[in-house]
């Protein structure tokens, strides 16, 4: 559809083709899979952060292209006792 200007993508590289051979003007932003960091800052909602973690990790039985395959925490983060039992 012309009146589409934009559209972000997450999926295959045969999906994304075929979207810009319907409308060569679009502008894509594709993102095809991979490994997908979550981010803990010392100034994160811990609790939060491991309900979000853990859906975004095993919800689909964490085989959607977005999940959550990389963890990466703030030193303090890493060294909150409370956070690892968790």
């Amino acid at each position: 559809d012309e009146a589409v200007k934009f559209s972000i993508l997450t999926g295959g590289e045969d999906t994304a083709y075929a979207m810009l051979k319907a409308n060569p003007t679009l502008l894509l932003s594709a993102e095809t899979g991979g490994k997908n960091a979550t981010i803990v800052s010392k100034f994160a909602d811990r609790d939060s952060a491991i309900k979000n973690i853990i859906h975004s990790a095993f919800s689909n039985s964490g085989q959607k292209c977005s999940a959550t395959s990389l963890l990466v925490l703030e030193e303090e983060v890493y060294e909150d006792e409370e956070f690892k039992k968790t």
